[in-house]
């Protein structure tokens, strides 16, 4: 089954995103540069390096006209919001939020680029 709400990019506009993020910066060379993450159901979200080495997490909101329930809608705002509000406590693992966009422009929804931050599955 495949989700209705997964946002998916190409390489050449998840490339674009970065650089506005990141000042000009490029994506690393290779196919592993960009790397689609497909556990969750509702974001899209990739992991990315960036030409300087530098590994971060994207993350890609809905479509604006996908069917989401009440409380989903802007929920990506929301969800930074609170990122960046439980990470002011330096006891909490929290990943530092580096760019969020909502401006639409260079991708049709929401996005944002978040630190990746070592973890185990324990699913």
């Amino acid at each position: 089954m495949e989700s209705k709400t997964k946002n998916t990019k190409t390489r050449p506009q998840i490339a674009a995103m970065a650089a506005r993020a990141f000042g000009g910066m490029a994506l690393a060379d290779g196919e592993g540069a960009v790397v689609e993450l497909k556990d969750g159901w509702f974001n899209a979200a990739y992991s990315v390096r960036l030409a300087d080495g530098r590994e971060v997490i994207l993350k890609i909101a809905p479509p604006r006209d996908a069917e989401v329930m009440l409380y989903e809608k802007n929920i990506m705002a929301t969800e930074v919001a609170a990122m960046r509000l439980v990470r002011r406590n330096p006891a909490i693992p929290v990943p530092q939020i580096y760019h969020f966009d909502d401006a639409r422009d260079l991708c049709d929804s929401d996005y944002f680029f978040m630190e990746k931050i070592a973890g185990a599955w324990t699913g």
